[in-house]
């Protein structure tokens, strides 16, 4: 099944994922910010989001995703603390043919050490963020998974 976010970026979703409610969503994000989408596989505890932000006209021209990525990075850092945040560095990822880049770390909530995976790419006046979230020790199977995932991201405009 095909999933496709704001008209403009399609996604496939792996069979056990299920299509996240918003009250799903808010549980993950705490926020009731609308722009978010995400899909869940309860069985591995792998959740896969999409989360985006709009640019105007200026903004998108200009907008450098390396730059984008390292602010996204720090804003993450500090919203992870008291968590165990640790970043595991920076990584570079084609999307569709557009240009990617991301970190990934790890944190801890409610004694679970969870590993995720990040990666910002522009499609027409938005920033997108792809996200991975598993469990750290399931994070070799989880990222094959994200990989895979990632190849059937394609951006429509």
């Amino acid at each position: 099944m095909t999933e496709i976010i704001n008209n403009e970026i399609s996604i496939g979703i792996p069979d056990g994922f299920h299509v996240m409610s918003e009250e799903e969503l808010t549980k993950v994000y705490v926020t009731k910010d609308p722009k978010r989408w995400g899909i869940w596989d309860n069985d591995r505890h792998v959740i896969i989001s999409v989360l985006w932000q709009d640019l105007n006209a200026f903004t998108a021209m200009l907008a450098d995703i390396d730059a984008a990525a390292v602010r996204n990075e720090q804003l993450t850092k500090k919203g992870y603390e008291g968590h165990d945040y640790a970043m595991k560095g920076f990584h570079d990822a084609d999307i569709s043919g557009s240009h990617a880049r991301g970190y990934s770390f790890t944190y801890r909530i409610q004694d679970i050490s969870q590993r995720v995976d990040t990666l910002l790419f522009k499609a027409g006046r938005r920033i997108y963020s792809i996200n991975c979230i598993g469990r750290n020790e399931n994070r070799e199977q989880d990222h094959e998974l994200f990989k895979e995932i990632l190849k059937t991201v394609s951006i429509l405009k």
